[in-house]
């Protein structure tokens, strides 16, 4: 009975592979997330806008028809708010910032505002998730305001967006280097999870006996008289890749 295989990487964090000049693969991750500061314009800019929205609308309404339709205003502001949702989702597509990096069976290379940073990964490193910085100083500045509101008969409950953030870095060789600030848990684990993985595939390709192999072919080394690895199903999708170098393939389904 053959069932449906879904690859590794299939989905969650995007991820191409090609394979090198010794039949290595190599990993282009792109790392996509909300920063922090990103995450609190997004909901700022809808909610305005979405309040904007449906203001102008009521206020128009009763403008044009008088305070007798002031039902009908009231209908079309609350139908307004019903803007918010999509265009919070929108305004999160279209802020979200990326972080690629190619992990292959020799380097770590990141891509960075001026170039590309290219690291030995035979030296000592890995990949850490660390509680944002500002975490302790919005904590404090949020509970100041909830007391505040406390003494006044509120109960209020201040957004969190630093609190709920991580830093990702890589630790290489005892130097740091931060890799992208990522607002919620949920997606920071996802990512350096992928990291990690890739970092596990692209160390067992050197058949040093450890690390994480993703297919049959993985497990088998190419040696005189070897037995020939079992053959897995080739990708078709192509992306253009650098000179001298074989293209990145999309990773999809397998299925036997």
């Amino acid at each position: 009975m053959n069932l449906p295989v879904k690859h590794p990487f299939a989905s969650g964090p995007k991820t191409l592979v090609r394979k090198d000049e010794k039949d290595r693969p190599a990993y282009l991750v792109k790392a996509r997330a909300l920063t922090p500061l990103r995450a609190k314009m997004v909901e700022a800019i809808a909610f305005n806008t979405t309040a904007l929205v449906g203001f102008t609308g009521l206020f128009g309404h009763l403008a044009m028809k008088g305070f007798d339709a002031g039902l009908e205003g009231v209908a079309f502001w609350l139908g307004s708010m019903l803007l918010y949702p999509p265009l919070k989702w929108g305004l999160g597509k279209a802020l979200t910032k990326t972080r690629k990096l190619v992990i292959d069976a020799e380097l770590i290379s990141i891509k960075t505002a001026g170039g590309w940073t290219h690291l030995s990964r035979h030296v000592d490193h890995c990949f850490t998730l660390t509680p944002h910085e500002k975490t302790k100083e919005e904590l404090t500045r949020n509970e100041i305001k909830e007391r505040e509101a406390a003494m006044k008969g509120k109960v209020i409950r201040e957004p969190r967006y630093y609190a709920e953030s991580y830093h990702l870095d890589l630790l290489h060789a005892g130097t740091r280097y931060r890799l992208l600030d990522i607002f919620t848990q949920r997606k920071a684990e996802d990512i350096i999870s992928r990291l990690m993985a890739c970092d596990a595939a692209s160390e067992a390709a050197l058949k040093h006996g450890k690390g994480l192999a993703l297919s049959a072919d993985d497990n088998w080394t190419k040696v005189p008289g070897a037995l020939p690895a079992p053959k897995t199903p080739e990708t078709p999708k192509l992306l253009p890749a650098p000179p001298k170098k074989p293209p990145f393939k999309q990773i999809e389904d397998r299925r036997n």
